[in-house]
This record gives structure tokens, C-alpha cells and sequence, in this order.
């Protein structure tokens, strides 16, 4: 933070200060996560969530890109806009605001994919990038 003063910290450009303090954040989380999941033993209906996400985590992150750009193939309304900027501008903007909408826009896709992920859990597909804390364990 203290870095921020001199090159501020801006998404957009993906700035130095910006890398770190997230990587910092999501490393802070992760560590804290692992502590109370692996160690504490807080395995259970409350991590499911993050479960579906850790099964499949390359699929998903292809997934989240390809199905950014298959919205661009979908052409709505008098302008032709494509998909993914009209259901922000139709849907979720009006109903949630801008910001709120942003963000409601955005969480709908991270449970979209979730729910792909859910699915192949059900299904018991696992990506071959798949590890379990049983795995980790044993060194494999």
C-alpha cells in the first residue's frame, strides 16, 4: 500500500502495485483457507463450494474464456450487440445499477461455471490436472 503513493495501484494497465497487492490478497486468502480446510479439519458442506472449483480448475478457466467469446458469435437487439454486453446493459444493469450490477453480472458467471463444475462432479469427470489433499499427502 505504502507503494501506491508513488505508482498507483490501477487495474486497467495492470500496474506493478496492482499484480502485487492482489497476488498478496489471494495468497493471504489461499493460506488461510489451506490452514483451516487441511489442518483444522474444516472439511464439509461449507467448502463444497470451492471443491467444485479445485476438481476441474483448468476446464473451468478454459471454459470462463470460451464462453466469453461464444457471446461474441450471438448478435441481439436493433444494434446487433453481442451477447455478453447486452445481458449486462438489459439485465443487470437496470435491475442492479451500475457498480451492483457489475458485480451481480459477474458472480453470475463464476455460479454458471460452478454449476458446469457441479455437474461434472456429479458425473465424476475429473480433469487429469486434478489433485486431492490425499495426493499431496503421498508426494504424487
Amino acid at each position: 500500500m505504502l507503494w501506491s503513493s508513488v505508482f498507483p495501484i490501477n487495474k486497467k494497465i495492470w500496474t506493478s502495485s496492482y499484480v502485487l497487492y492482489t497476488v498478496g490478497l489471494a495468497t493471504l486468502l489461499l493460506s488461510v483457507m489451506i490452514y483451516l480446510i487441511e489442518m483444522k479439519g474444516w472439511q464439509g458442506k461449507g467448502t463444497y463450494f470451492f471443491e467444485v472449483f479445485g476438481k476441474n480448475p483448468l476446464f473451468i478457466y478454459v471454459l470462463s474464456g470460451m464462453l466469453v467469446d461464444t457471446y461474441s458469435y450471438f448478435r441481439l437487439g436493433p444494434n446487433h450487440e453481442g451477447l455478453y454486453s447486452w445481458m449486462y446493459n438489459h439485465i443487470f444493469q437496470p435491475v442492479f445499477g451500475d457498480y451492483p450490477g457489475s458485480l451481480a453480472f459477474a458472480l453470475f458467471h463464476v455460479l454458471l461455471l460452478w454449476l458446469v463444475g457441479w455437474w461434472m462432479d456429479r458425473k465424476r469427470y475429473t480433469s487429469v490436472f486434478s489433485y486431492n489433499s490425499a495426493t499431496l499427502q503421498r508426494g504424487g
